[in-house]
């Protein structure tokens, strides 16, 4: 007799902006401890093998009221390019009353990219310092997958500040009108 019963399983539509996107998910109950856990299937819309993903999932109850959300990091996946039917070994822990999930994809890296704020980078432009990094497990059974839990703190730094276009014509608007206006006091005509 299965330790879990499956409860359900979703399928998402994917961002297709996104690099990597949860396609579907699935959530299972122990039956000894009536605790849920939500597994994911992964998408690599990519020509780069994933290493790393972090998501922000928010929980939802039958209302669709929001009943948690938090960011979780997946490590050492290993996703080859253009393969849908990736299941990463970790479970997260749901509440009993979620119905439905949503993610939003915060981060991914490859051995050489890092996808953060919508574009891709070089690895050395974003520093991070990341605690509690979770080992995966390279057994398939429910039972050994590690619990995942509620990603770091992440500092970053060495960040482009970037304005938006209409914000930066502004600011140059404004330049030259001071510009214009401290000549015509100095060097009235």
């Amino acid at each position: 007799m299965s330790k879990y019963n499956l409860e359900f399983r979703k399928e998402c539509k994917p961002n297709k902006y996104e690099p990597v996107s949860i396609f579907e998910y699935t959530v299972y109950q122990n039956v000894l401890t009536e605790e849920r856990y939500l597994l994911t299937n992964i998408h690599n819309q990519t020509k780069n093998i994933i290493n790393s993903t972090e998501y922000e999932i928010t929980q939802f109850d039958e209302l669709g009221e929001r009943i948690s959300k938090a960011s979780y990091i997946f490590e050492n996946l290993g996703i080859e390019p253009f393969i849908k039917k990736n299941r990463p070994k970790y479970k997260i822990r749901v509440s009993q009353n979620c119905v439905s999930i949503e993610a939003k994809l915060i981060r991914t890296s490859s051995s050489d990219k890092k996808w953060f704020n919508g574009e891709w980078v070089g690895l050395d432009s974003v520093e991070e310092v990341i605690e509690d990094k979770q080992d995966s497990n390279e057994n398939e059974s429910l039972d050994d997958s590690p619990t995942l839990k509620k990603s770091a703190n992440i500092i970053l730094s060495k960040t482009k500040l970037r304005l938006p276009f209409h914000i930066s014509l502004i600011v140059i608007a404004a330049f030259i009108l001071i510009f214009t206006a401290y000549f015509m006091i100095v060097y009235p005509l």
